[in-house]
């Protein structure tokens, strides 16, 4: 039963809390340090087919007045500094969408290395830093909302990958200039979607808490049927995002857009704003956020015939024309209980539609959300 999974998974929080003792983070050894963060959720809708950005992997339809946990996490990442310049991190995750019984999961495992003068080399299992949060998406207390604004499937389908970043910051006055690069080969959340070759730039310009981020992504990759008939070699998709945030006295303020166009694959787009109010412990704030992705037909190369019969259950026919999209007006808080765990409450207005035929439709709900999440 789901609620058991939910007592078990709270136990284990309780134990690890003691371990902790209230601690960011835990010192191993002089070299050997773990962290650790987690997030309790417990969401319903008043109606069914929504479907909410996930933590992680592919999201669920909501059904109507069903309490559902799916947001659950519980997450640890261990740090060894194997000298004065190079250091392994690797980081798993244990959440209600990878298993039902909470199997942990690798996300991160790499390399660092300080060249001095603010210069880094990572290598290995990463996340593409394509949107703000990508690199803290599991660790809900690090953001103002109840999800992140980061969807499971990461930039176009591509979120993490094996392969190299370079970081470097400036000091220029009283701001700071991040530039980030990355190259690999992601591994796309849709099977037919093969041999991908990623590549991103970005740069963030921060003075105090405030900042500007943007961010170039692009990707090859070869497109086959369900039944591995090549259909494209050598596709490409583009990315681009834009994304701020900016504090004026007590408010807080953020705004995003993402624009993405894509060769035999939908073109993505995600636009946000959010407007939060800091008074002590307490933040209220009022959201708005959109996404949508454009299907267009899929051309077939020069002789190539599809078998026979329809394509698997939940698999788009490569005839697909139309538009996915989704709305949703959010009014929440969040509390801070002290320096290490936060409660946030969320209502969403949520409106998704779908135009492809043959069966297009059109679902409005309201979202109830109670998230408590913190750090050890």
């Amino acid at each position: 039963m789901a609620y058991k999974k939910y007592i078990r998974l709270i136990l284990i929080l309780v134990f690890l809390q003691a371990f902790s003792c209230a601690a960011y983070s835990v010192e191993i050894t002089e070299n050997l340090s773990l962290n650790g963060y987690f997030t309790i959720d417990a969401t319903m809708a008043d109606d069914n087919g929504i479907v909410l950005p996930s933590i992680l992997g592919s999201a669920s339809s909501l059904n109507k007045d069903e309490v559902v946990y799916d947001g659950t996490l519980i997450g640890v990442q261990l740090d060894y500094n194997i000298s004065d310049n190079l250091s392994l991190a690797i980081q798993g995750i244990s959440a209600k969408q990878s298993a039902d019984e909470y199997d942990p999961i690798l996300e991160w495992a790499y390399l660092k290395y300080d060249f001095g003068n603010d210069l880094f080399l990572r290598a290995g299992k990463l996340k593409l830093p394509f949107l703000q949060g990508t690199e803290l998406r599991y660790v809900g207390y690090s953001r103002l909302w109840v999800r992140p604004l980061v969807p499971s499937n990461g930039a176009g389908g591509f979120d993490d990958y094996e392969g190299i970043e370079l970081l470097k910051t400036y000091f220029i006055g009283d701001y700071n200039l991040k530039l980030h690069a990355a190259y690999g080969e992601s591994d796309h959340f849709k099977d037919v979607v093969k041999d991908n070759e990623v590549r991103l730039l970005s740069t963030q310009i921060e003075k105090d808490d405030n900042w500007l981020k943007i961010a170039l992504f692009n990707a090859y990759f070869d497109l086959y049927t369900y039944n591995d008939l090549i259909i494209q070699r050598d596709a490409k998709i583009n990315m681009i995002s834009l994304e701020a945030k900016y504090l004026v006295d007590s408010f807080i303020f953020h705004v995003g857009v993402t624009k993405g166009e894509a060769e035999s694959y939908p073109d993505m787009n995600i636009s946000y704003m959010s407007l939060g109010y800091q008074i002590d412990r307490l933040t209220p704030y009022i959201m708005y956020n959109a996404r949508s992705a454009e299907f267009s037909p899929v051309i077939l190369p020069a002789g190539a015939v599809l078998p026979p019969g329809p394509p698997p259950p939940g698999t788009l026919p490569l005839s697909a024309d139309g538009e996915r999209s989704s709305e949703a007006y959010a009014l929440g808080f969040r509390y801070d209980i002290g320096d290490s765990y936060a409660l946030k409450i969320q209502w969403d207005s949520v409106t998704m539609k779908d135009t492809i035929s043959p069966l297009p439709s059109e679902t409005d709900a309201d979202v109830y959300t109670v998230v408590f999440e913190g750090l050890f």
